[in-house]
């Protein structure tokens, strides 16, 4: 998950390597916190592999 900010511990960005990008950084613009990246997360279809 907090890969998926795109920002390390200093705050400094950096790209995600990833297809899904754009979407996953969209899905976490403003979220701050475990429970509420998570969330966002789950909810982007077929990221997680949930049960």
């Amino acid at each position: 998950m907090r890969y998926a900010l795109g920002r390390d511990e200093a705050g400094k960005g950096y790209a995600l390597n990833d297809p899904r990008e754009a979407e996953i950084t969209a899905a976490l613009a403003g979220k701050e916190g475990a429970a509420p990246i998570f969330d966002a997360l789950a909810a982007l279809p077929e990221l997680l592999p949930l049960s």
